[in-house]
């Protein structure tokens, strides 16, 4: 049987990668011309067989929601293929070989063993969370718990009724101080790990773009509404007005390097305005939670190699036009080198400003770069 070759992610749910009920699931995909190609034959639903029209699977974590991982070395049936999507980066499509029933492809593609959760916060994450937004992420998973529970049926319905009353408890003993984050144990500890690493899977977004007057403008989240079905988001220089309670959930710094770095020729304003999918974007950034989300994003943008350290020898031997992203935990910054001076971006000012080479040493000193990404010439 044939195997994977690399780490692979899917997008999943609370116990499995997979949909529960896969079979609508698919069909509506196909209805969106996503994922199978499907048709009726004698009464029943098939799929056709074409390599490059599948499940997705992903070499790069990213921003996936409720990530599952398949480790590399499992194997699958030879009733499928799996190819890396020549058009998409990063994107291994997992197809029918050949024409068959949509039940058979689902019993096929679920046989592949190996998957595993990989969207939980551990103690030490949870405990570096503001409480204040810890507790208004768990409040919103219970919500989406009970949800979960009414729509589910039989054992499924009972398992997520009992994780929203177990995390109701954990929450009141949260708010009322009574319990702390790194008292929690078992069963309790991995709930609310889950629930807030999985945090984004348990929304539904809405995004507006409000009065954008700067090149880095600022996500926020309107908390009153995180209680409610639609939670709210708007992208703005400064904090939106109207009923809403906004607190900045991020920059799109590192978003912007990145865009940035892929232009040519290099640009020499840019910023938010100039995204071409301003939603879209916002949607990823949501998806973050931390500088090693961006990182590995970052690099996988790039098709560039990660460095932690020694940076400024990596420059030093780094042919003209080598592509540099620089983050560290509170911004991100972009680089691209020239033949005797650099190219600094830097998205709060939204243009590149030319730095003579000998400095880049001390210029990553004093930003503070914790991490970077270095990416051939375009």
């Amino acid at each position: 049987m044939p195997k994977t070759d690399k780490i692979l992610y899917r997008g999943g749910y609370k116990n499995s990668p997979w949909p529960s009920d896969f079979n609508a699931y698919l069909i509506r995909r196909a209805e969106q011309d996503k994922d199978c190609k499907i048709y009726v034959k004698d009464d029943e639903y098939w799929v056709e067989g074409d390599e490059l029209r599948g499940l997705s699977l992903f070499a790069v974590k990213g921003t996936i929601n409720n990530p599952w991982k398949l480790s590399a070395g499992a194997t699958y049936s030879d009733k499928l293929t799996l190819i890396e999507n020549p058009s998409v980066k990063n994107d291994w499509i997992l197809a029918p070989a050949e024409d068959m029933k949509l039940d058979e492809y689902i019993k096929y593609v679920k046989s592949i063993e190996g998957w595993e959760k990989d969207f939980a916060m551990d103690m030490q994450e949870l405990a570096a969370l503001d409480p204040a937004m810890l507790r208004r992420l768990l409040r919103q998973h219970v919500q989406w718990l009970i949800k979960q529970a009414d729509a589910a049926d039989g054992e499924e319905g009972i398992e997520y009724s009992n994780d929203a009353q177990l995390l109701s408890l954990v929450l009141d003993g949260l708010e009322r101080g009574t319990t702390k984050v790194a008292d929690l144990q078992g069963t309790a500890a991995a709930l609310v790990g889950e629930a807030v690493g999985g945090r984004s899977a348990t929304q539904d977004n809405v995004i507006t773009i409000g009065k954008v007057t700067t090149p880095n403008p600022a996500l926020w989240l309107d908390t009153s509404s995180l209680d409610k079905p639609i939670v709210k988001y708007e992208v703005a220089t400064d904090k939106p007005g109207g009923s809403g309670q906004w607190t900045m959930v991020n920059q799109f710094c590192s978003i912007l390097a990145v865009r940035f770095l892929q232009k040519s020729p290099m640009p020499k304003k840019f910023g938010f305005t100039e995204l071409a999918n301003q939603v879209g974007e916002a949607q990823r950034l949501l998806g973050f939670k931390s500088l090693d989300d961006q990182l590995n994003w970052a690099n996988g943008q790039l098709d560039g190699v990660i460095i932690k350290e020694d940076l400024a020898d990596f420059y030093r031997e780094a042919p003209v036009g080598s592509r540099f992203w620089l983050g560290n935990d509170a911004h991100v910054w972009a680089v691209v080198k020239g033949s005797s001076n650099f190219w600094l971006y830097d998205p709060d000012n939204g243009q590149p400003d030319q730095v003579r080479g000998s400095d880049f040493g001390g210029l990553v000193l004093s930003l503070g770069v914790k991490d970077a990404v270095m990416a051939a010439p375009i």
